[in-house]
């Protein structure tokens, strides 16, 4: 059958085969939530699509958002945040809502609360340090319940399991600020997109390139722009590419 899955699998590069450690499809496609930040046997979440994910200094395995089925079955945007624990073989809800198309509440920028939570969203772009998950942009819900292009930038603290919205627009589709190529500012931002790469370089700063969202102008196409991100003094810099979508 076709559809969207929940099942967890693992590639075994000693056998050299895929092993399958978790799988509730199609007995069970609705999220199970049981309590927040209590990991449980019977917790798992819903069937899904478009999630972003991390693995931790422990390796245990983050998802949040995505497409899928909440906890009572009803299918759209996700804000969950979910923890697999690669030993005990159990999952924990830490954050966001069991519901679908939550609208994000972003507080204070650079202030950490446990009200805070990113809005619903596929594919954000995804990076992480050993104290802290990080989450920008994806299509979905802003501050005011709009579906769009966001380029808000998000940390989740691993210690006090709380977002903290750190950069970026609370209001999607947010045109690209790029100020002169290769200087950073606190100024600068990429505009809204969803389906960006990133990475983290050795030096601790984050990349970002393309996506499908805006540039300098209003109209959201493919992107090829190249940015970098200081988490250290919170500066982006335009590095490469053009400041415009293509056509």
């Amino acid at each position: 059958n076709n559809g969207s899955l929940n099942d967890l699998v693992k590639y075994d590069d000693v056998k050299n085969e895929w092993v399958t450690i978790y799988d509730v499809y199609p007995e069970n496609p609705y999220g199970v939530y049981g309590d927040l930040l209590i990991p449980n046997e019977n917790n798992h979440p819903g069937t899904r699509t478009y999630a972003k994910g991390w693995t931790d200094k422990d390796d245990n395995i983050w998802i949040f958002g995505g497409t899928g089925l909440d906890e009572n079955g009803a299918s759209g945007r996700l804000n969950d945040l979910w923890k697999y624990d690669v030993i005990s073989g159990a999952w924990t809800w830490m954050a966001g809502a069991p519901i679908i198309n939550q609208i994000g509440n972003y507080g204070v920028k650079g202030i950490t609360s446990a009200s805070n939570v990113p809005g619903a969203r596929t594919n954000p772009a995804t990076w992480s340090d050993d104290d802290n998950l990080y989450l920008f942009g994806g299509a979905g819900y802003d501050s005011q319940g709009q579906v769009s292009y966001l380029n808000d930038l998000w940390k989740f603290n691993l210690t006090t399991n709380q977002w903290t919205w750190i950069d970026g627009s609370e209001i999607n589709r947010q045109k690209g600020k790029y100020g002169t190529k290769g200087e950073y500012s606190t100024t600068n931002y990429p505009g809204g997109k969803t389906s960006a790469l990133s990475w983290k370089d050795d030096n601790g700063s984050i990349w970002l390139f393309g996506g499908v969202g805006l540039a300098i102008h209003d109209a959201p196409q493919v992107t090829s722009d190249l940015w970098n991100y200081r988490p250290s003094t919170g500066e982006w810099a335009w590095i490469s590419g053009p400041n415009f979508t293509s056509n």
